[in-house]
């Protein structure tokens, strides 16, 4: 985040810099700096779309110093992004649409080109990406008080531990069944190697059952989705593992809101999945030929690289959440009970065609 998201251009006018920290003196933490950026451009520069950037002229520079104080939401945007990059906080400028104006005739909510709008988010670690309004004119985001990250983990419920009575009843009817003074009369020594000797024994196949569950797995998830290509492959596999957090994607959602969802119930893994959910939009959906598909400009190659990072970090997380394990045992069921009917069914036309 902090390589992709401090960048600045070169040669850019240092009084920029020197306005940021003049804003910010009195700041004690990261984010009221960022409120106090904000809180500056919301009340000393007056937001019109009647201006026009002067040829040769930087824009943040012009907009600061010699734009007599106004400008639209690109300029706002732009500017807080750049000052908060100078006083080395990860800033990027986003952009999107208001929510427009109802129709009294259809009842619905028109948005129309000139609803654009842009806007600036702060990343902040364990909260990921927070929206700022600093464009005057329009409200601003309610914004969390505190991190939505989850740090709870799952203990299993009940013991491992065994009865007392459910293995001593073994032990008893060996001593009652033979004689004191016979040469057979088990000793408590080698029932207790017997004992030792199962649970042993049933340990061991327990452990080769995981051993073959595992390689099982590991197989069926490196063929998952094989014959897509690399985007629809990662992000069906990201889908597939959010499925068994208990992420379900709706059926209203969009590929970018899906991936706006998992990235607030994964904020320490924002910007990954963003980025993942981007390009698998655009390599979908983009003109081939265009500048915007990763084809063309190269960023299909960040897919495979994102996706290393990514995929351990996603498994951690489903330890944590196994939502899977509340509807696995359902959905076992109901194939064992198909399986049942099917095979009943078979028989029952088998016997069928031999009375005929």
């Amino acid at each position: 985040v902090l390589q992709s998201y401090l960048q600045l251009p070169p040669r850019l006018d240092l009084n920029i810099k020197i306005l940021a920290k003049s804003v910010t003196s009195g700041a004690k933490t990261m984010y009221d700096m960022a409120v106090d950026l904000e809180n500056y451009l919301r009340t000393h520069y007056k937001y019109t779309t009647d201006i026009n950037l002067p040829p040769g002229q930087e824009g943040v520079s012009w907009f600061l110093f010699r734009s007599e104080n106004q400008g639209f939401c690109n300029y706002f945007a732009t500017a807080m992004a750049v000052m908060a990059r100078e006083l080395g906080i990860p800033a990027r400028v986003v952009a999107g649409y208001t929510s427009g104006k109802v129709d009294p005739k259809t009842r619905q909510l028109v948005v129309r080109g000139s609803d654009a709008h842009s806007w600036t988010q702060i990343y902040f670690a364990g909260y990921g990406w927070v929206n700022f309004e600093p464009s005057s004119s329009f409200s601003q985001f309610a914004r969390p008080l505190r991190s939505t990250g989850s740090t709870s983990t799952v203990v299993p419920n009940g013991s491992g531990s065994l009865t007392t009575g459910g293995k001593k009843a073994p032990i008893d009817r060996a001593l009652q069944g033979s004689s004191s003074t016979g040469s057979n009369v088990p000793t408590q020594t080698d029932v207790a190697g017997q004992i030792r000797q199962d649970v042993g024994i049933v340990l061991l196949g327990l452990l080769l059952l995981i051993v073959v569950g595992l390689l099982y797995f590991s197989l069926w998830w490196r063929r998952l989705y094989r014959g897509y290509g690399s985007s629809m492959r990662i992000f069906g596999r990201l889908a597939v593992l959010a499925n068994w957090a208990g992420l379900s994607p709706r059926r209203s959602q969009t590929p970018y809101e899906y991936a706006h969802a998992l990235a607030e119930a994964v904020p320490e893994q924002a910007v990954s999945i963003e980025r993942l959910g981007d390009l698998y939009v655009r390599d979908r959906w983009a003109d081939p030929s265009s500048a915007e598909h990763p084809l063309h400009s190269g960023e299909i190659g960040e897919i495979p690289r994102i996706w290393k990072v990514l995929q351990p970090r996603l498994f951690v997380y489903l330890a944590r959440h196994p939502h899977f394990l509340r509807w696995l045992p359902n959905k076992a069921g109901t194939f064992m009970s198909k399986r049942w009917a099917s095979r009943r069914k078979r028989r029952s036309d088998n016997d069928l065609s031999l009375l005929e």
